[in-house]
């Protein structure tokens, strides 16, 4: 949840997370293992009247942003885009 701030501004801060992510590494026995991340951002009112709305339209563009591969990130909004 990020209160007041436009679906740009939570991509770009959605995106320095996943980079931050992404220069963690874990080690595991002897293999440094890399930590991805797939998101999904919904904005109030545009996605959803409700708290429950909007976090079922986040929940669809994460699923999205999933089956696009590891490391994405997908606003609903483009995923409306890419259904028409």
């Amino acid at each position: 949840m990020m209160p007041n701030i436009n679906t740009e501004v939570a991509q770009e801060r959605a995106e320095t997370l996943r980079k931050m992510l992404n220069s963690l590494r874990v080690s595991f026995d002897e293999t440094s293992l890399m930590v991805t991340i797939s998101m999904g951002i919904a904005s109030y009112p545009a996605n959803g009247t409700s708290r429950d709305s909007v976090l079922r339209s986040a929940d669809r563009a994460m699923y999205a942003a999933k089956e696009a591969g590891r490391d994405h990130i997908l606003s609903f909004d483009q995923l409306e885009l890419l259904n028409e």
